[in-house]
């Protein structure tokens, strides 16, 4: 049904601990094609050192507080007539692959 090499564009979502693409997902996606991407590396966001005053309010108030700060990006695609896909990549974005190589690193810093 697909064509040889088709373009892939996936924007990453997370919910709790649950996040996509995983790499599971990556593994099936990149056998498909090697023209895959992503607009951010990842939709997860980082726990701040706070001061020590901060994180006795928020343990004793038990807020829910999560960061604003995202790493974004945004894949580009256009295509004239019969020409293949043209792809450009701004901010974050990345090939697909380069995604798991990306939270390879991010986990062990």
């Amino acid at each position: 049904m697909l064509e040889d090499s088709p373009t892939a564009v996936l924007t990453p979502w997370t919910l709790g601990r649950g996040r996509l693409p995983g790499k599971e997902e990556i593994k099936a996606i990149t056998a498909l094609t090697p023209n895959a991407f992503v607009s951010s590396p990842d939709a997860t966001s980082r726990s701040r050192k706070r001061q020590v005053s901060v994180q006795a309010f928020l343990r004793a108030n038990n807020p829910r507080v999560s960061s604003l700060s995202v790493p974004s990006g945004f894949v580009r695609l256009r295509k004239r007539g019969t020409q293949d896909w043209s792809v450009e990549l701004f901010g974050s974005a990345c090939r697909l692959g380069e995604l798991v190589r990306r939270r390879r690193t991010a986990t062990s810093a």
